[in-house]
C-alpha cells in the first residue's frame, strides 16, 4: 500500500514518454551539425539524420538542425540550433536522465561545452496516462463543488456542463519566464472513465532542483489524483 492508502496495483502509468532538455545560453548556437552528427556516429549512436555529402564552401557555413537527431537505446536525443536546445526523451525519468548524462559528457568531451556553465534553464516536459479504479470524468467535474459558477455557465450555455480539464500553474507568474511549471491533468478523450491524461512542462534555471522534480514526478502525479478524487 502507499503512504496515502491507495494500493499500487489500482494506479498504472502508461505510454509514459518524458524528454529532459538545456537550454543553452549562447546567442549563437556553439555547435555545427556537421560536428555534432559525427560526434554522435563515434559515440555508438544511431543517426536519425544524415548531413549533406558536403560542407558548403561559406567560410563559417553550419549546418543547423531541428527534431530528432540520433538514438542510444530506448532514448532519442533531439535539437534545435536556432532556439539553442538539446533533449532526450526516453521512456521513463530514470532512462532520459541517464540519457542526458551522456549528452552532457558527449559535448563536453567533443566541445569542451559545460551545460552547467553554458546554460540557461532545464526543462522537463512529460506525457502520460494513468489508469484508475474511480471514474476520472465525474472526478474532475465535482473538484470546484457546487459554487454557484457552473449553474451561471449553465444559464449562459443554456444547458448542464462540468469541468473537464484541470490546469496548475505558479500563481502570478509569466508563461515564457525560465522559471515555470504547466501542468494539465484531464480524462483521457478515449477511456475517459478509466484513465487520466497527463501533460507536464517543468522548467528552471537550477539544474539540480529540475532533476528532484523529475526524481519525484510520478509521486507527484498521484498525490494531486489523490486529491482530486477525495474531494469527489
Amino acid at each position: 500500500m502507499a503512504p496515502n492508502g491507495i494500493s499500487v496495483p489500482e494506479r498504472k502509468f502508461k505510454d509514459v514518454r518524458i524528454r529532459l532538455s538545456v537550454r543553452l545560453n549562447q546567442i549563437i548556437f556553439p555547435i555545427d551539425g556537421f560536428e555534432l552528427i559525427d560526434a554522435f556516429r563515434r559515440g555508438g549512436y544511431i543517426l536519425l539524420t544524415s548531413p549533406p555529402p558536403l560542407r558548403p564552401l561559406a567560410r563559417g557555413a553550419m549546418l543547423e538542425f531541428r527534431g530528432p537527431i540520433a538514438q542510444k537505446g530506448e532514448n532519442i536525443i533531439d535539437g534545435n540550433s536556432d532556439r539553442g536546445f538539446l533533449g532526450v526523451e526516453g521512456p521513463s525519468y530514470e532512462s532520459a536522465i541517464r540519457g542526458f548524462n551522456e549528452l552532457k559528457e558527449l559535448i563536453k568531451g567533443n566541445f569542451g561545452i559545460d551545460f552547467d556553465e553554458g546554460a540557461r534553464f532545464y526543462e522537463i516536459i512529460a506525457k502520460f496516462d494513468v489508469d484508475t479504479v474511480k471514474n476520472p470524468l465525474e472526478a474532475v467535474s465535482r473538484v470546484f463543488g457546487d459554487n454557484g459558477l457552473m449553474a451561471t455557465i449553465d444559464n449562459i450555455l443554456e444547458q448542464e456542463t462540468s469541468i473537464f480539464s484541470l490546469r496548475f500553474t505558479p500563481k502570478g507568474r509569466i508563461p515564457n519566464q525560465e522559471e515555470w511549471f504547466d501542468i494539465t491533468i484531464e480524462p483521457d478523450l478515449i477511456k475517459p472513465t478509466t484513465t487520466y491524461a497527463i501533460l507536464l512542462i517543468y522548467r528552471g534555471a537550477d539544474r539540480s532542483k529540475v532533476e528532484k522534480f523529475g526524481e519525484g514526478l510520478e509521486s507527484k502525479i498521484l498525490r494531486l489524483i489523490d486529491e482530486i478524487e477525495r474531494i469527489s
